[in-house]
């Protein structure tokens, strides 16, 4: 069985989460095998007995501080140069990292790689939500041959929103330092966090191919925050580091509608 030691799978957990068994599961069975740890903030003798069952090192963030602070410390405890930050509630099909890894080896100018996915809604996989078209079709974009590594077109195709799901993607910490995760906020921090990557000298690179599967549920912390004012506020910071305060509420709004 083919294996890449210059890879890691940081598996986030919080609370005790009744998928982190089948998001683990998935990690174990990709064609080519990587490195796996599992970093919490909220050890449970769940969480202790899975990592124990599937032998995976757990480490334990002793003073958490929020979503972002608690990513940044699983990729610290990572001692390769790829680490993907696996979210506890998602599911990565087998061939996530083989992909990941072709596109790699193709060349070494990407700071970030990330994949197509569709969402787990109610136990059924749904592909086609409106909203997942949209972040497909601005993603291609990335892949451009001739504008990809532009600072300029990576920042306008992160004007609008984001189109990079968090869960699905791959970090190059050569690039990105082990703490590139924004901290000081709740729901756009991985947006905030694309576009402080996008600074730097490198592409963003898309995989079309649907890898993994992102799991929604009232239960997730983005859910909760949707529901609430946090993601209207913070969209329209994040927006405003585009465009002039008018033309972002502008988006923001007719975003609100679709």
């Amino acid at each position: 069985m083919a294996y890449y030691e210059d890879h890691t799978f940081a598996i986030c957990a919080y609370g005790d989460s009744p998928f982190l068994e089948e998001c683990i599961k998935s990690l174990k069975n990709q064609t080519i095998k990587s490195n796996i740890i599992l970093a919490t903030s909220t050890p449970s003798d769940y969480i202790k007995k899975l990592c124990k069952n599937y032998n995976i090192k757990i480490f334990i963030n002793p003073e958490s501080k929020g979503i972002g602070e608690d990513w940044n410390f699983a990729i610290s405890k990572c001692n390769t140069n790829l680490v993907t930050i696996a979210h506890q509630d998602d599911v990565y099909l087998e061939g996530y990292l083989e992909n990941v890894l072709h596109s790699y080896n193709a060349s070494d100018k990407q700071i970030l790689i990330y994949t197509n996915y569709s969402e787990i809604i109610n136990g059924k996989m749904v592909e086609n939500r409106r909203n997942l078209k949209i972040k497909r079709i601005i993603s291609l974009g990335f892949n451009n041959r001739f504008l990809g590594d532009k600072k300029w077109f990576k920042r306008f195709l992160l004007s609008i929103g984001s189109p990079i799901g968090c869960p699905a993607v791959t970090l190059q910490t050569k690039h990105t330092g082990e703490k590139p995760f924004i901290t000081d906020h709740l729901f756009v921090l991985d947006w905030l966090t694309w576009e402080k990557l996008s600074h730097i000298k490198g592409r963003f690179v898309f995989i079309d191919d649907i890898l993994m599967l992102h799991r929604r549920h009232d239960d997730a912390a983005t859910s909760k925050y949707i529901k609430s004012d946090v993601r209207k506020k913070e969209d329209l910071e994040v927006l405003q580091r585009f465009w002039w305060k008018p033309i972002a509420i502008l988006i923001q709004k007719f975003f609100a509608k679709s």
